[in-house]
């Protein structure tokens, strides 16, 4: 057994405030009774309905209380141990060896408190589950020396594993400890980032309120009356009624804006004081205005680099980098992600002094040995409208000959998708060093994927019988933590790929 500063085990309970944090959790058990409390309002039972209310209150917080009591943590020499259940007891033992991160996260409530969740993460909490454990919520100050106390433990454990010549004094391991700040986020970087970030799915939220809530405005902003009345006072209405293509350049105004501030407004609450520092053991990204997260990419655990980049973040030099990881992420918004988010508006220089410190390199699109797929890659869009124009002109032409125009329409499309395919096609590239496999693509969305060979774990051929014809096959490799798809090499040269997946699969 390794020999720790750890003191004693004592069993601990949550800090008491951790019940005003349960607080919010009462509003879907009162929604349950939704149906119940709107039926004794309209009978006129208000002293019912107010007893009703004070029993499930009094009910849930004395059912927090005692999971509250029942909630005991402890930490000693070798494991941490959590022990929960109001009714049925769960114990759950956590062998400090095992423990690969410890993350802080502090939600809105949280912070206003000064508590904080700690998670710990030990790889066994399964395919896009990240915490193994929680303990929800203990004060911030609490939080912090717990996880240099395991850290520190587990500094002594791994150790205690290596070689006697290789282990490291304590004095080593405090200098080692010490952080570097790799990325931070400005205002102005975050301002860019929520322009970039625009989003028509939040507008239409907005307008479906204003249309659902307009009687308690008092005017309508979409009604162009309402802005002809305007220019009446100034006396330009009869202008206005002359030129009513303003009012389309003014809705699309309109979206412009509200997008801009949606995106803006959902970027600062994500990345405030976003940071991005370097660790002995990996990357440490702190982010978040409301819910504030800190937690741990390891190096070890990194398996591929993703430079992703729109069309307008792209035309002003800016990207955002993800690492792919062998756990999960919450994104910020209650969504789990597979990949890791650790600089979302940055420059190609600042990108390689991020990949460079993960152990990967980029290779710019100007260096030699890049290679484009075959051009039989553009066949199947156009073909396919044009299949499926010809079904139903026949069909139509039977059941319904006056709709012909959509077989025409169809037809009409088709060069659309050729020439987006195009597109695609030309903007596709890949090339292997013998060591890192870089592919490219999308000619709107641009996807750089940096793959390490030695994280392939499995490399998958695909013949289609239009592959065949071209002698031509896809290159499916399965990589530990990531998307079923990202890793795939498209119409490329069936003899080359074989060549290739030999060479993937052997590198170490």
């Amino acid at each position: 057994m390794v020999q720790t500063a750890t003191p004693p085990a004592v069993e601990r309970h949550l800090h008491p405030l951790s019940l005003l944090v349960a607080l919010p959790r009462l509003g879907p058990q009162l929604f349950g009774l939704l149906p119940l409390l709107v039926a004794i309002s309209f009978s006129g039972r208000w002293a019912a309905l107010a007893l009703l209310v004070a029993l499930t209150l009094i009910l849930s917080l004395g059912a927090f209380f005692l999971r509250w009591r029942r909630f005991v943590w402890l930490v000693d020499a070798d494991a941490v141990t959590i022990r929960q259940g109001l009714w049925s007891r769960s114990e759950r033992v956590i062998p400090i060896e095992r423990i690969q991160d410890v993350a802080i996260e502090q939600g809105l409530f949280h912070r206003l408190l000064g508590l904080a969740i700690v998670s710990f993460e030990s790889g066994g909490g399964g395919e896009g589950k990240r915490d193994d454990a929680r303990i929800d919520a203990i004060s911030l100050a609490d939080a912090q020396q717990l996880r240099e106390q395991l850290r520190q433990d587990a500094r002594q454990w791994a150790a205690a594993a290596s070689a006697p010549s290789t282990l490291p004094s304590l004095s080593d391991i405090g200098a080692d400890s010490a952080t570097h700040i790799l990325h931070r986020m400005g205002m102005r970087r975050l301002l860019l980032s929520g322009l970039f970030n625009f989003s028509l799915a939040a507008f239409g939220v907005i307008f479906g309120l204003f249309t659902q809530f307009d009687r308690i405005l008092p005017y309508d902003p979409f009604d162009f009356d309402l802005w002809l009345s305007l220019a009446a006072r100034l006396g330009l209405d009869q202008w206005v009624l002359a030129h009513r293509w303003l009012a389309a350049v003014g809705g699309l105004l309109v979206v412009g804006v509200l997008g801009a501030l949606t995106g803006i407004i959902r970027t600062l609450v994500r990345d405030w004081d976003f940071t991005l520092s370097r660790e002995p053991r990996g990357l440490r990204r702190t982010r978040g205005l409301t819910t504030r997260t800190d937690m741990l990419i390891p190096r070890a655990r990194v398996q591929a680099a993703i430079i992703s980049s729109g069309p307008v973040r792209r035309f002003f030099g800016y990207y955002a980098l993800h690492l792919q990881n062998l756990a999960s992420d919450s994104g910020g918004d209650g969504k789990a992600e597979v990949d890791h988010l650790v600089a979302p508006c940055v420059t190609l220089a600042e990108v390689d002094v991020i990949l460079a410190d993960v152990g990967l390199t980029r290779s710019a699109l100007s260096m030699e040995g890049w290679a484009r797929p075959h051009i039989a890659m553009l066949l199947p869009v156009p073909l396919t409208f044009i299949g499926i124009a010809a079904i139903q002109a026949a069909a139509m032409g039977y059941f319904a000959p006056e709709l012909w125009w959509v077989s025409l329409l169809l037809l009409a499309s088709a060069p659309l998708a050729a020439l987006t395919g195009w597109l695609d096609w030309r903007l596709r590239r890949w090339r292997f060093d013998g060591h890192t496999l870089e592919t490219l693509r999308g000619w709107w969305r641009s996807r750089q994927v940096i793959l390490p060979a030695r994280h392939v774990q499995s490399a998958d051929l695909y013949i289609s019988p239009l592959r065949r014809s071209f002698g031509l096959a896809d290159l499916l490799l399965g990589v530990p933590g990531g998307k079923a798809d990202r890793h795939r090499l498209s119409y490329i040269s069936a003899a080359q790929l074989h060549r290739l997946r030999t060479a993937l699969l052997t590198v170490r």
